[in-house]
């Protein structure tokens, strides 16, 4: 009888994770959706081969077929970097960091972003390569350690690192994040602006390398699929000579960036 009820056991048991397994995966891709990096706009903070979590919930709940929200919070602040459908497309997604909220101010002079009058800039951040020929991590002068919160390192080398400025900038709300700009630029862009309702303002992080509201215009809040949230998984696709925190190199072509691994995204 022991042996039967053992049986009749290890039977509910299975039964009972095949069922809570499945569950739990449809509940967290209901909530958290993979998407890669196709481009370099959005460098230093992403890189072409980063794979993110997209938080699908964060500014309400989407039922297909609908293609606005069934339920919404609170929508996208600045700062936050969003994925979203492009303007006029149906299937092609970028993201992008959002600068502007609805009623903002957006006024783009020289290449210097204005919100509500607030100039949104930042000390630029001084970095040496870890070892000769490096260009994925950077590390930081003393000055600039002092000025990055910790959290925020290592930052991360880009093809073509010696053609940027890379600055820290914070919105007006205190939010602070990387932003790179060409050296060879002259910057003449200008722009003046005003964000209309359910609208949001986005530029890349890659300033002078980047398609976005400068370009198209506003991304409507219908068309935003959710905030980035972290890195899961890097990709060196580039071929480029690489080496982690501790000067380790990744290991060639296709390799994994270890070091970006489970980063969150500012």
């Amino acid at each position: 009888m022991k042996f039967f009820s053992r049986i009749k056991y290890i039977s509910f048991l299975f039964v009972f994770f095949a069922l809570l397994v499945p569950g739990f995966l449809r509940l967290f891709f209901f909530v958290f959706e993979p998407y890669k990096i196709p481009s370099e706009s959005m460098m230093p903070t992403l890189l072409k081969g980063d794979h993110i979590w997209v938080r699908r919930i964060a500014y309400g709940i989407k039922l297909p077929p609908l293609t606005g929200h069934f339920f919404k919070n609170e929508g996208p602040s600045r700062g936050d970097v969003v994925v979203f459908t492009m303007p006029g497309t149906s299937d092609l997604d970028y993201v992008k960091r959002v600068m502007g909220i609805p009623g903002d101010r957006i006024a783009v002079t020289n290449g210097v972003v204005f919100i509500n009058g607030f100039r949104v800039d930042g000390p630029v951040i001084k970095t040496e390569r870890a070892f000769a020929g490096d260009v994925c991590t950077a590390e930081l002068s003393a000055a600039s350690k002092a000025q990055v919160p910790d959290e925020m390192e290592p930052l991360p080398y880009a093809k073509r690192h010696g053609q940027h400025v890379v600055k820290l900038e914070m919105l007006p709300s205190g939010h602070k994040y990387f932003a790179q700009y060409d050296k060879q630029r002259a910057h003449a862009d200008t722009l003046e602006i005003t964000v209309p309702a359910d609208s949001y303002f986005v530029m890349g992080d890659n300033r002078d390398s980047s398609s976005d509201s400068r370009q198209w215009g506003f991304v409507p809040r219908k068309n935003i699929a959710g905030q980035a949230t972290s890195i899961w998984l890097s990709i060196n696709h580039d071929r480029l000579n690489c080496a982690g925190p501790l000067g380790k190199k990744d290991g060639g072509p296709s390799a994994l960036r270890w070091y970006r691994f489970f980063r969150s995204i500012y």
